[in-house]
């Protein structure tokens, strides 16, 4: 449906850190808390599939959320 739960940041972060043979420390998670919540899913309980990918691609994204719970 084009949405994301924070959890599935998670296991794309896991499954990048091994397939480099790494483990995600609290750094990683961090940087995916703050993705999630720049991208509005603190508020919104989800993020959008779109606006991850225009993210990661340097450009701004279609939601935009305050950085709160982290």
């Amino acid at each position: 449906n084009g949405r994301l739960q924070f959890q599935d940041l998670l296991d794309v972060k896991e499954s990048i850190c091994a397939a480099q043979g790494v483990s995600n420390n609290s750094i990683g998670k961090i940087e995916m808390k703050l993705i999630y919540s720049f991208l509005g899913g603190n508020k919104r309980g989800y993020i959008d599939y779109s606006d991850v990918e225009l993210f990661l691609n340097g450009l701004l994204p279609n939601t935009i959320g305050e950085p709160d719970g982290l």
